[in-house]
């Protein structure tokens, strides 16, 4: 989860994270402070520094999975899980891209809200509650999909009330430009 926030921040353009400098954010500080270069060479410093940051918290996942005392074949479906995460999220931020060179009234609502599912609900909500059941090696399709049906509509309504929080609060430490309000 802690990589895709990384990740998430990166596609967002966002240098802070509850009201406090993320890794980007921290990253570009410690450039200025530390090099004799512009602020854009700063900025990509931080967005660096940050996404190979997140790359390692990506691979950490898979190292302590590995580790994990399990049945290999719960570890082989738990990485199937983790790739069907990425994929969702990966997805979900290339929309949220190409809305971001749209006018606002060419976005549908059901854009918007499936594109709440591909990334929040994803990574947030659905995919940890899903891995979780899946680490008991017992869940079968109807029960991930009874999961899924819960976790969804949570994470879309997750991220709109977090979206509202930091458009309308700028005490918030978020980009108010980002995520809805950027799309």
């Amino acid at each position: 989860h802690k990589f895709l926030l990384i990740h998430d921040d990166i596609a967002d353009n966002d240098k802070q994270r509850y009201s406090k400098l993320n890794l980007y954010g921290t990253y570009e500080n410690k450039a200025k402070e530390n090099f004799s270069v512009s602020d854009d060479i700063c900025d990509r410093y931080g967005l660096s520094v940050s996404m190979i940051a997140g790359d390692l918290n990506h691979d950490f996942v898979y190292e302590i999975l590995n580790k994990c005392i399990i049945k290999q074949e719960i570890k082989d479906t738990l990485v199937v899980e983790i790739q069907r995460i990425i994929s969702l999220a990966s997805f979900g931020w290339k929309e949220e891209y190409d809305f971001t060179y749209k006018e606002l009234s060419e976005v549908s609502e059901e854009e918007l809200l499936n594109n709440l599912e591909f990334i929040t609900s994803a990574y947030t909500t659905e995919g940890p509650a899903r891995f979780g059941g899946l680490l008991t090696g017992s869940l079968d399709e109807k029960i991930l999909n009874g999961i899924s049906a819960v976790t969804i509509p949570l994470g879309k309504a997750f991220q709109i009330t977090d979206d509202l929080h930091g458009t309308f609060n700028e005490e918030s430490g978020q980009n108010i430009k980002s995520d809805i309000s950027e799309g």
